[in-house]
């Protein structure tokens, strides 16, 4: 039942609060802020919440009990690992190599930073709920 309530968690708080957070760097970022485009970035936000909880997930069952107790540098190397698949994905997009790397630093704050936050609100959790379980 843990692990059950443990992805439920997980999605919850990726899906609500990583697009809230993400669609924030990105206001700040254009300096105005407008509802459609925090609307609009919410729902595209969802879809790199995703792929991050799942990847959040995947980490924190592989990972060592050590290295698990670290849950924000847990929830920082799984948005490295996402926003590293999206660089890669806009790379074999992408014809022109000239301003990249402002798209790069742009992808790696708008993914980093949501979740680092949701990660290690969720990988606190999950630490007390799976431990508690394997502990019974």
């Amino acid at each position: 039942m843990n692990i059950f309530k443990s992805i439920v968690l997980s999605l919850l708080v990726f899906l609500f609060l990583g697009p809230i957070v993400g669609t924030i760097v990105v206001l700040v970022k254009a300096g105005d802020f407008h509802l459609i485009i925090f609307v609009w970035g919410y729902i595209i936000g969802m879809v790199p919440a995703v792929v991050t909880c799942v990847i959040n997930f995947i980490l924190f069952l592989i990972l060592p009990d050590k290295i698990k107790s670290f849950s924000y540098a847990v929830g920082f190397l799984s948005g490295i690992i996402s926003s590293s698949l999206l660089i890669a994905v806009l790379l074999l997009d992408n014809n022109e190599r000239g301003d990249f790397t402002d798209k790069v630093l742009l992808i790696l704050a708008l993914i980093a930073i949501p979740t680092t936050i949701c990660g290690g609100i969720v990988n606190s959790y999950l630490n007390r709920w799976l431990n508690s379980e394997y502990q019974a």
